[in-house]
C-alpha cells in the first residue's frame, strides 16, 4: 500500500532518495512507515518491487525489535542483512518511519549507516 503525499513533496523525498543512494552505491532505497506503507520509493533496478520492499521492512523491524527487547539491548537503532551477493539496511527515519536500503557492494558498513542516519533525520524533519 502506498502513502500519497503531494506530488512536490513526494519529488523532493524521491530526490533525497536518489542523492544518497549515489553517495553510498545502493540500487534501492525507500522511506516505509512501520506498518510496512510504501512513502516515497528509488530505484536505479527495474526489478526491484517497492511493495515488496516494503512488506520486508515490516518483517525485519518486528524481528529487530524483538530481538533488542529479549536481549534488553536498548532501543533499535538499525537492522543490517548482510548476505553472499547484496546487503539491506533499516534505520528509523523519525519516530513512525523507516528508511530501508539495499546494495550489492559494502565497502564500509559504517559510512552507510552514518549516512542513512542523516538522510533519516533530513527526512524527518521535512515531514514534520
Amino acid at each position: 500500500m502506498v502513502i500519497e503525499l503531494p506530488a512536490e513533496l513526494k519529488a523532493k523525498l524521491v530526490k533525497i532518495l536518489e542523492n544518497v543512494a549515489r553517495d553510498i552505491n545502493l540500487h534501492s532505497l525507500a522511506i516505509i512507515s512501520k506498518d510496512g506503507r510504501n512513502i516515497a520509493f528509488w530505484s536505479a533496478q527495474s526489478d526491484v518491487d517497492p511493495d515488496l520492499m516494503s512488506a520486508i521492512s515490516a518483517a525485519m523491524l518486528s524481528m529487530g525489535e524483538q530481538t533488542v527487547n529479549r536481549l534488553k539491548e536498548g532501543q533499535l537503532w538499525e537492522v543490517i542483512v548482510h548476505g553472499s551477493q547484496g546487503f539491506t539496511v533499516m534505520t528509523k527515519a523519525g519516530e513512525s518511519l523507516l528508511l530501508i536500503g539495499a546494495g550489492t557492494q559494502l565497502p564500509n558498513l559504517g559510512l552507510v549507516v552514518r549516512l542513512l542516519r542523516e538522510a533519516g533525520r533530513t527526512i524527518s524533519d521535512i515531514l514534520s
